[in-house]
């Protein structure tokens, strides 16, 4: 979902998109300083402060790694077919 759509629909506030753009744009620029050949090094450090990888995965396997929906989880809560004690 491109980030524009993500945002009007609520599924990402505003906040939260400034948040990962900040995390793109300062990831970026520690690879892009880094020495040529200290560029793995500088890309693995900088994403370790933030608790994150430098993994990485082919387009398929990174799309079955994304969670993703299920029936039961959008299926809606049964209801008893008994008929209720309130009145």
């Amino acid at each position: 979902m491109p980030v524009e759509q993500a945002v009007k629909t609520g599924a990402l506030s505003q906040a939260e998109w400034n948040e990962g753009l900040s995390g793109i744009i300062f990831f970026t620029l520690a690879y892009v300083m880094g020495e040529q050949k200290r560029r793995k090094a500088m890309g693995e450090g900088a994403a370790s402060v933030a608790g994150g990888s430098t993994t990485s995965l082919k387009p398929m396997e990174f799309a079955a790694s994304l969670q993703t929906s299920t029936a039961a989880e959008s299926t809606p809560a049964e209801t008893s077919s008994q008929p209720s004690s309130a009145g």
